[in-house]
């Protein structure tokens, strides 16, 4: 405590300001990654039963997986990135 208290003494008023700034500039991001992350959940609850179809040929092909689910793997990916873009994160925002 001792400790923040000598440090906002020493700042001056308009390093005082930019400290302040950036608190909340990173309080800001905090917040918009949790959004990010929650929009990224509910996105891949959406896409269950595209996931799930990957995930069986997954399981069948094995090694052979990348050449065997490519398309599968093409559909979650799109339709992943229909649900996080930029476009629905301001929507979800």
């Amino acid at each position: 405590m001792a400790k923040a208290n000598m440090l906002s003494s020493r700042l001056s008023r308009s390093n005082q300001a930019e400290h302040n700034r950036v608190a909340v500039d990173e309080r800001h991001c905090a917040d918009a990654q949790n959004l990010k992350q929650q929009q990224s959940d509910i996105a891949i609850s959406k896409c269950h039963s595209v996931s799930e179809q990957f995930s069986e040929c997954a399981k069948a092909n094995d090694i052979m997986v990348v050449v065997h689910c490519r398309d599968h793997n093409k559909a979650l990916n799109a339709r992943l990135h229909q649900l996080t873009n930029a476009e629905h994160f301001d929507i979800y925002r």
